[in-house]
């Protein structure tokens, strides 16, 4: 491990960080968009429950707060971080407070209830993302306005959430035997625990922070992907259903830019 060159200014620019946020940006970007096609075509074949379909748009906001908080880094570190430092860092905490856990309760809605964890009630308090976000928001927007310069507690709050989170969609992974699922997993948690956003260290003669940026996206399209196959799985009964890595991303892009 080599240290990478610092600047101590405040504004200083960091291109290869700037690169490796739109990398992970348009992986998020990628991952939504493909949910919201599986999505609709399911609703308006109507294969899908009202169990899932609640709070749907809630849960897949999962996805774009990584975008923003990513898109946000990319005018940070590549164009001003006098004016986009905030808005970066204020989207970095609703994606690890927020994002990780409504994406994890996207995963928890596609446990076959047999396999339920909790109890009903217990499932309507701690997976009802509107409810969620009622709670996250305010706590945020103390922390924003308090300007706490000390972020330990914060840290470890978006830790225990992650931690959490994956377990539930290596849960739900494990009992489709979904591969996708379960490598996402793995690389969300190695890419948070192992590698970590160090602005100022390099693996390789590549700073961590890029590493952990790349490892996240990938671990990001892994699990739309994995939500994709079983949401196709359950809803259409088709349980050999399965897409390849490259065909999934080649679509969101035609997608995307047929849009």
């Amino acid at each position: 491990m080599s240290k990478a060159p610092v600047n101590n200014h405040k504004s200083a620019l960091y291109k290869t960080v700037a690169v490796s946020d739109l990398f992970m940006a348009t992986c998020a970007l990628l991952s939504t968009q493909r949910i919201d096609k599986i999505y609709e075509s399911l609703f308006e074949s109507g294969s899908l429950n009202q169990h899932f379909t609640n709070h749907y748009r809630e849960r897949n906001l999962g996805f774009l707060l990584f975008v923003c908080a990513c898109s946000a880094g990319v005018l940070r570190f590549g164009f001003s971080p006098k004016y986009f430092t905030i808005a970066n860092e204020i989207f970095a905490l609703l994606a690890g407070l927020a994002g990780v856990p409504l994406i994890a309760s996207f995963y928890y809605a596609l446990i076959p209830e047999k396999h339920a964890v909790f109890s009903k009630d217990m499932e309507r308090f701690l997976f009802n993302p509107r409810q969620f976000l009622t709670i996250i928001f305010p706590i945020l927007t103390t922390i924003v306005w308090k300007g706490w310069k000390d972020k330990t507690i914060v840290q470890g709050l978006i830790k225990v959430a992650g931690v959490l989170s994956i377990t539930i969609i290596g849960y739900c992974g494990y009992l489709h035997n979904n591969h996708h699922a379960l490598l996402g997993v793995f690389l969300f948690a190695f890419g948070g625990l192992v590698i970590t956003p160090n602005r100022h260290n390099c693996i390789l003669n590549v700073r961590r922070e890029n590493w952990f940026h790349y490892c996240l996206g990938l671990a990001l399209i892994l699990l739309s992907l994995g939500l994709c196959e079983i949401m196709m799985q359950m809803f259409t009964n088709n349980p050999s259903y399965n897409i390849s890595v490259v065909d999934y991303v080649t679509g969101a892009l035609s997608e995307i830019l047929y849009l």
